[in-house]
């Protein structure tokens, strides 16, 4: 528990909100990184900054954009930096964007990368993990191994700090660590499957797979991977019961929520075992956009039958990385735990230019985040 007991004063000191105070105190000269095309939008993040008291006077740009910067300020091209670094000594970048697989160039340089965050959203985020300390602490004791705990409290430090270097990343293949990983002859639940790049890795291993999508358009691309590798799809998520919700469509991140435009079905894990006659379930992955632990709650009896292998993304709600420890604890007491955090690989999603630069600045084609974020339990 040493590596946990300072992890409130860390949380304390380097919090997104502090962070930028000291930034501000000590007068560090900040940027902002820009990827898009709009003039008006990419002064208005640099005026932002400014506005909270940063000495935000560089602007980098992904593309050249003809601007009317402020006086003082100054746009930098990315591809010119590796040349000329500019007198910047922190970078501010948009969250979630697969422009943050840059934030290893500008760490090369020297330069700290932070995500931009709103400020309320952020505070909210470091009050949650401070007010839970003793939850998470006791999954900081569950975890087995000792790469599973240094990558936990990296992942609390990074995720309420926005600081990129914070983050310990897995340099394996997300849902695939070893002693949890899904084996030949097992029968494995893939929920959120996406366009069913898992179920395929899944299958692959010789596993009877039944993949699950929420999204009406990700499911298109799911069955036709189910159809070439040979696994089964289902049009539908997993929840606590059966029924029928509203999601908002966004690709990889399409999530049920109550002001969606779409519908799609639910059902629950035990009434689709039961349906299908599933006599055993050795392995269950849930990357489902913040209903983990609803579709849990819907595979109680098929947990407390099978004790199956989870693998489970805790990082949708902050809660999550607390509470889904705990429930499965519930069902079953002796589930051993690891954690992992995982990089995002973009490489298909990316054009011919992108991947050109990042190839020349040597940049790999994974983006570091505070998403993929893994709790594994056997």
């Amino acid at each position: 528990m040493k590596r946990f007991a300072g992890l409130e004063k860390r949380l304390a000191a380097h919090n997104y909100l502090a962070s930028l105070a000291d930034i501000v105190r000590r007068q560090k000269r900040c940027g902002f990184f820009y990827a898009g095309k709009n003039e008006r939008e990419a002064l208005g993040y640099l005026k932002l900054l400014q506005s909270a008291g940063l000495a935000a006077e560089v602007l980098v740009l992904f593309e050249p954009l003809e601007l009317s910067l402020p006086a003082g300020s100054e746009a930098v091209l990315l591809s010119d930096m590796q040349r000329e670094k500019p007198a910047v000594d922190v970078i501010l970048a948009e969250r979630g964007s697969w422009t943050m697989a840059f934030a290893q160039f500008f760490a090369r340089l020297g330069i700290r990368t932070l995500y931009f965050m709103d400020g309320y959203a952020a505070k909210a985020r470091y009050e949650a993990i401070a007010a839970h300390l003793p939850e998470l602490r006791r999954v900081y004791g569950a975890l087995a191994d000792e790469e599973a705990r240094v990558s936990f409290c990296a992942a609390l430090e990074g995720y309420v700090s926005a600081e990129v270097s914070r983050y310990r990343y897995a340099a394996g293949t997300q849902y695939m660590l070893e002693g949890f990983r899904p084996e030949a002859g097992e029968t494995v639940i893939d929920g959120g499957a996406y366009d069913g790049a898992d179920a395929k890795m899944f299958a692959s291993l010789g596993a009877d797979v039944h993949a699950f999508e929420l999204d009406a358009a990700n499911y298109v691309l799911c069955a036709a991977a189910a159809r070439q590798y040979g696994f089964r799809a289902s049009s539908c998520g997993l929840w606590s019961k059966e029924a029928n919700a509203r999601y908002i469509e966004g690709g990889a991140a399409s999530h049920i929520h109550a002001r969606g435009t779409a519908s799609a079905g639910l059902t629950t894990l035990d009434a689709y075992a039961h349906g299908q006659g599933l006599l055993r379930i050795g392995c269950i992955k849930l990357n489902i956009e913040g209903a983990e632990l609803a579709a849990l709650e819907g595979a109680t009896g098929v947990i407390r039958r099978d004790k199956p292998k989870l693998a489970l993304a805790v990082s949708h709600r902050t809660e999550h990385l607390w509470q889904l420890a705990s429930y499965v604890k519930s069902l079953y007491p002796d589930y051993a735990f690891s954690f992992r955090h995982y990089r995002t690989d973009v490489r298909e999603r990316l054009g011919k230019r992108e991947k050109e630069l990042l190839r020349r600045l040597g940049i790999e084609p994974l983006v570091p985040g505070d998403w993929g974020m893994v709790l594994y339990c056997r």
